[in-house]
């Protein structure tokens, strides 16, 4: 994981996160978001295994770790929190 140190730029951080993640959880599925500039977007900066239909951007209030209204409602139809989903094997 030395590269990862070694990065110069976020896309470089993510691209090598993205190419070790199936190595350490090759059963495993999942997407990097990272807060935008204004901090009021996340947004996709890798992805390994199976993530298509994961979206590009998540509104920063949507993010079930972004507020406690979202911690606490959970969705019907998944029992998950809002805008959490799981992991995919």
């Amino acid at each position: 994981m030395h590269s990862l140190e070694l990065a110069e730029s976020v896309d470089e951080s993510a691209g090598i996160i993205a190419s070790y993640l199936p190595r350490l959880l090759p059963q495993l599925s999942g997407s990097l978001y990272l807060y935008n500039n204004s901090r009021d977007l996340l947004e996709r900066k890798a992805g390994w295994g199976v993530f298509d239909g994961e979206p590009e951007t998540i509104e920063a209030l949507d993010c079930w770790r972004c507020g406690a209204a979202a911690r606490t409602s959970t969705s019907a139809a998944t029992g998950w929190p809002a805008g959490m989903h799981p992991i995919r094997a």
